[in-house]
């Protein structure tokens, strides 16, 4: 767990999510991951350590938002561009398959071009542009929902 963690607060900031995790988030964080998402994958090198993870939530609390997720996406620095990414997605597509969850929402905040650029390169739908959606280092922050859809 605390791998995912330091992918999480060593990978992550301003231009790419807009909460930081603080280091008193960890007990939090980590209950998150183990009790309250739906399904948390994590990539591994040949050398076993981690160098991404993927985990997805239900999109709300009612049985019509249970087929569903809400995903969240990281791989460190030293991965990207290895299949990493594209590996996890899959991993999860096929599980969201066997749980018949139909479709995986990602949020990216506008400044992260290389995660929108992942994305549209997968072929996902861009669904939303929020525009001003966060207030991120003294100026506003637009954030786009790209959606990939399971079973169709």
């Amino acid at each position: 767990m605390s791998t995912v963690w330091q992918i999480e607060t060593g990978e992550m900031d301003e231009t790419k999510t807009p909460h930081m995790m603080q280091p008193d988030e960890y007990d939090g964080f980590k209950t998150d991951l183990l009790h309250h998402a739906a399904v948390t994958l994590v990539a591994c090198t040949d050398a076993g350590q981690v160098c991404g993870y993927i985990t997805c939530h239900f999109a709300g609390p009612y049985a019509s938002m249970r087929h569903q997720w809400v995903a969240g996406l990281a791989v460190s620095k030293m991965a990207q561009g290895e299949g990493i990414g594209r590996a996890l997605i899959d991993a999860v597509k096929a599980e969201a398959a066997q749980q018949a969850v139909g479709k995986i929402s990602f949020r990216v905040l506008a400044s992260n071009t290389a995660a929108i650029g992942f994305y549209q390169h997968l072929g996902m739908t861009q669904e939303a542009h929020h525009r001003r959606e966060f207030w991120l280092a003294d100026q506003w922050q637009d954030e786009y929902q790209y959606a990939l859809y399971v079973g169709v």
